[in-house]
């Protein structure tokens, strides 16, 4: 094979990668602006108490996905990003489902970014996720990990994206910024290990 050939297939090969990370850097940017900070506060003893979890929107006209332990109270807040700026707005609970840790909230605004859900059924072993959500005093940060197995006992899928305080109920994503779990949890083992859970998407279905 001619040196100018190798040249023009290795440049073609390089293009090719450039350009599939530029694309999975783009869609995974645009899944941030998707993520919501849910808040809730309640009287207890007294005093007013807050709670707080993550969410992400599924239509442009404010219906958000969360987690059930999530919601502590019917005094819902939510923010979130629209044209750029941050936003707090009230938001109604229209679904709660305990047993499959699944909430469905509603914001009165519209034009709002969303996310597309995948098909969980097609994730294979070692494939690249990334857990969003809000965790501790950050907002709308990313973890990256890999796709372990679907855990049948617990019905859910197994990651190794770190999930923390905070994370419930944020978006577990593909490269390609598709919803493919809701995160939930993370089991501390001890000398076993961290090990990190979302429900599959098509329960969100």
């Amino acid at each position: 094979m001619r040196l100018s050939t190798l040249i023009w297939l290795n440049v073609i090969l390089f293009l090719t990668i450039f350009s599939f990370n530029t694309h999975a850097e783009l869609s995974l940017n645009s899944v941030k602006d998707a993520c919501v900070v849910v808040k809730c506060s309640y009287i207890h003893d007294g005093e007013e108490v807050g709670a707080s979890g993550s969410g992400f929107l599924v239509t442009e006209d404010g219906f958000i996905v969360t987690n059930a332990h999530v919601i502590v109270s019917n005094d819902i807040e939510v923010r979130l990003m629209m044209n750029g700026h941050e936003h707090s707005v009230a938001a109604t609970l229209l679904y709660l489902d305990d047993t499959l840790d699944l909430a469905v909230l509603k914001v009165r605004l519209g034009g709002l970014q969303y996310l597309q859900l995948g098909d969980d059924s097609e994730l294979v072993v070692g494939q690249s996720l990334f857990a969003f959500g809000s965790p501790l005093i950050f907002t709308s940060i990313v973890s990256d990990g890999v796709f372990s197995n679907y855990d049948e006992y617990l019905g859910m899928i197994q990651h190794t994206a770190p999930l923390y305080p905070g994370n419930s109920g944020g978006p577990l994503c593909t490269e390609d910024g598709k919803v493919v779990g809701v995160n939930t949890i993370a089991l501390d083992l001890g000398a076993q290990g961290r090990f990190y859970f979302s429900i599959p998407v098509h329960l969100v279905d």
